[in-house]
């Protein structure tokens, strides 16, 4: 349910962002306010967060998922972390920071839902930590962080048009 607080955070926070910017409202400007508000907080503060989950709370969510607890869930605590600094670092470095983010957090997530599906389909391990709402809904926002990262560097590619 934690990533469900962090989707609303980061529609309130882009509402907030595009209605006060002092930046030209075109679409770059606004692709970029979503992209970076998206990565900072749907990849960066939640893998933060599902990181110390990991780390402190490994065996609660080893069960979650139906899992046995395992040393592993220390080290899926680091790998969370690691992506979610990548994040975080968006808010002052942009460009190929922002790019490692989005390809970092889309590998990390689109790869754990393989290894839920797979789980589903081995095991059938139907647990609510492996098959519930959380993981269809956090790919779905991945797949849209990807997407609008695409339309974002389109539009940044464009050329100006001249006044002239």
């Amino acid at each position: 349910m934690a990533f469900l607080f962090f989707i609303v955070l980061a529609a309130a926070i882009c509402v907030f962002r595009v209605i006060f910017t002092k930046r030209e409202r075109n679409a770059r400007n606004v692709l970029e306010i979503i992209v970076v508000t998206s990565v900072v907080t749907l990849i960066g503060f939640s893998c933060i967060m599902a990181g110390l989950a990991h780390i402190f709370g490994g065996a609660e969510i080893a069960e979650q998922i139906g899992w046995q607890p395992s040393p592993f869930e220390f080290e899926v605590g680091i790998a969370n972390l690691a992506i979610g600094i990548l994040g975080i670092l968006c808010i002052w470095f942009r460009d190929e920071m922002l790019l490692a983010a989005v390809v970092a957090g889309s590998t990390w997530m689109l790869g754990n839902m393989v290894g839920h599906i797979r789980q589903m389909v081995i095991a059938e391990n139907y647990s609510p930590g492996n098959a519930g709402i959380f993981i269809w809904v956090a790919n779905a926002v991945t797949v849209a962080i990807v997407i609008l990262y695409v339309a974002y560097r389109m539009v940044d590619s464009k050329p100006e048009a001249s006044s002239s």
